[in-house]
C-alpha cells in the first residue's frame, strides 16, 4: 500500500512540478506542497502558474493538492507549532526537493533554506510515527574531490571552501540524511546529473543554464568550441519517474542512487547532432570561441552576450568534471519497469531545439539548413 499523504517541497520548480506530477498519477495520496505564500489560494495559484509551460494536472486530482503556506528558511517553516504537529500527524513520506539554488553563492548565504531547512524536514518526519525521507541531491558533491569513478555508496567530504556555498550544503545535507538513519528515519538521497528538457516536449525551466546558453550563444556566433569533455543530462521526466518509482520500494529505503544517463555524450558528438539537424556551425579552438564571443559588443544580443561573458572565465566554470558515476543500483530497481532514460539522439535534441524556437530563445533564422 502506497503512502496516503506526503510532503513536497519545491512544487513550483522544474523538478517539483515534474515530481508533483508523477506523484498525483502514481499514488492516489493527497499532497502537501510548502509554498512561499501567504495564503493557500494565492499558493495554489502559484503552484498553477508555475505549470503554464507544461500540461495541468487534471482537475478531477486538483483537489488532493493542498498548499501550506511556509519558509524553508524559518523554524518549523514558520508554521506555527500546532500546525506543524498536525502536518507531522497527516503525512506518512517526505520528499525533499525544495532549495535554494545558486552557483555563485556563498555557504553562510545559502545555508538557512537548504541546511536548516532540510534539518526542520527531518525534525518534521520525526515527530509521532516516523516517516520516510526522500532527499535531492546533486552528483556535483563530488565535485573537485579528485575522484574518477564514484559508487552509490561513496559519501562526499565536506568542502572547507565556504565559496562552494550550494554543494557544500548539498553536502551536509546528504550527511543530515545519513545521520537521521541512526536514528530510525528511513532516508533515502537521489543524486541528481544536470537535469535538461522534457524528452518528448522539450520544454526546459531554466534558460540561464550554462548549457542553454552555450547552446544559444554557439548557434547565434555559428561556432562552438572545441572541448574534450562529456556531458551527462538526464531529461526532467525520466528524473521524476525514476525518483517516484524508486521511492515507492520499501526494500530500498536508507539507500542512495545514482540519476544519471547511462549513456553520456561528449561536447562535439553533442554539436554533431545540432549540426545534423540544419544548423551551420564551425568547430574552432576554445581560445578563439571566446575571442569571437568578446568581439560582439555592439550585437543585437548584447545583453545576452554580456551574461555568456559573465559565466564563462574558463571552460571548468561551465563544464563538470568527467567523472564516472555507477548508477547499477538504480539500473536493476529500474529493470523491467518502464522507466528509462533516453540516450540524447537527434530525436531529443530537436525537441529541445524546437522548444527554443518556439519560446523565441532561438531565432528559426539561425537554421541554415544543408539540404
Amino acid at each position: 500500500m502506497g503512502p496516503k499523504a506526503i510532503f513536497l517541497t519545491g512544487a513550483t520548480g522544474f523538478l517539483g512540478g515534474h515530481l508533483l506530477d508523477e506523484l498525483l498519477a502514481a499514488t492516489s495520496a493527497d499532497i502537501y506542497c510548502l509554498i512561499r505564500d501567504h495564503d493557500s489560494e494565492t499558493g495554489r495559484v502559484t503552484l498553477k502558474k508555475g505549470r503554464e509551460t507544461r500540461p495541468l494536472f487534471p482537475n478531477e486530482k486538483s483537489h488532493r493538492v493542498i498548499p501550506i503556506s511556509g519558509d524553508l528558511s524559518e523554524p518549523l517553516f514558520g508554521l506555527a507549532e500546532k500546525k506543524f504537529n498536525d502536518l507531522a500527524d497527516n503525512i506518512d513520506a517526505v520528499y525533499h526537493n525544495g532549495a535554494h539554488i545558486n552557483t555563485i553563492y556563498s555557504y553562510p548565504r545559502l545555508k538557512a533554506a537548504n541546511v536548516n531547512g532540510t534539518r526542520e524536514i527531518l525534525k518534521l518526519a520525526g515527530r509521532g510515527e516516523k516517516k520516510s525521507v526522500h532527499f535531492i541531491s546533486t552528483v556535483a558533491v563530488f565535485y573537485g574531490q579528485n575522484r574518477s569513478y564514484v559508487s552509490e555508496d561513496d559519501r562526499p567530504k565536506i568542502a572547507e571552501d565556504l565559496k562552494w556555498g550550494y554543494r557544500r550544503t548539498k553536502q551536509v545535507g546528504e550527511k543530515m540524511m545519513i545521520d537521521a538513519r541512526k536514528e530510525g528515519i528511513p532516508a533515502s538521497i537521489y543524486r541528481i546529473s544536470r537535469i535538461m528538457g522534457h524528452s518528448e516536449t522539450g520544454v526546459i525551466h531554466n534558460l540561464n543554464d550554462f548549457l542553454c546558453s552555450m547552446i544559444k550563444g554557439c548557434i547565434v556566433l555559428g561556432t562552438y568550441p572545441d572541448i574534450d569533455i562529456r556531458l551527462n543530462l538526464t531529461p526532467v521526466d525520466y528524473v521524476a519517474g525514476a525518483i517516484r518509482y524508486l521511492a515507492n520500494k520499501k526494500d530500498l529505503r536508507n539507500n542512495t542512487f545514482h540519476i544519471v544517463n547511462p549513456r553520456a555524450i561528449s561536447w562535439n558528438e553533442w554539436f554533431d547532432t545540432i549540426r545534423s539537424l540544419g544548423y551551420t556551425l564551425k568547430k574552432v579552438s576554445y581560445k578563439k570561441w571566446i575571442e569571437e564571443l568578446l568581439n560582439q559588443r555592439n550585437h543585437p544580443e548584447n545583453k545576452f552576450f554580456m551574461l555568456l561573458r559573465l559565466l564563462l572565465n574558463s571552460p571548468k566554470s561551465l563544464f563538470s568534471e568527467d567523472l564516472l558515476f555507477d548508477n547499477r543500483r538504480v539500473m536493476e530497481a529500474l529493470a523491467g519497469s518502464s522507466i528509462s532514460c533516453p540516450p540524447m539522439d537527434k530525436k531529443i535534441v530537436s525537441a529541445y531545439l524546437s522548444y527554443f524556437k518556439k519560446i523565441g530563445y532561438i531565432n528559426a533564422s539561425q537554421r541554415r539548413c544543408f539540404d
